[in-house]
């Protein structure tokens, strides 16, 4: 998961300073098209995986008659995520430079990467199946 979220920000990194210096041609073609415009979906590839993992992972550490709740909870909460993300770039892009809002989803992608390391760590510690207090690290 680690590696994909690099991958992500790494993608982030590579294509848009490759972006600075384009005109818009209209007149561009699959073969004449800047290395960026292949580059910048690729970050797809590498958050393909993080979603349905984590999911797992999640589903697996419960009991399950709790499996039904989860998910729904999961289904709420991605639809949120999504708007609310699209919404908030859609903002920043409308108000501050393409560049910018681009470069301010490395802020998600930086929390998701820490959040890695304490659902690890609450996954890991759980000897039981998770509850509230294992995930924000308080001993029972």
């Amino acid at each position: 998961m680690n590696g994909c979220v690099i991958g992500m920000a790494a993608m982030v990194l590579l294509a848009l300073p490759m972006t600075h210096d384009i005109v818009r041609d209209p007149h561009v073609s699959w073969a004449s098209a800047p290395l960026a415009t292949f580059l910048f979906p690729l970050i797809g590839l590498f958050m393909a995986p993080i979603y349905p993992g984590i999911n797992s992972v999640m589903l697996s550490s419960l009991p399950q008659h709790q499996h039904s709740s989860m998910t729904g909870l999961l289904v709420i909460f991605s639809a949120l995520g999504g708007t609310t993300g699209s919404f908030v770039t859609g903002y920043v892009f409308g108000n501050f430079s393409g560049h910018f809002a681009f470069y301010l989803t490395l802020v998600p992608i930086a929390i998701v990467l820490v959040m890695l390391y304490f659902f690890k760590r609450a996954v890991d510690g759980a000897t039981a199946p998770l509850d509230a207090s294992v995930m924000i690290g308080q001993k029972n």
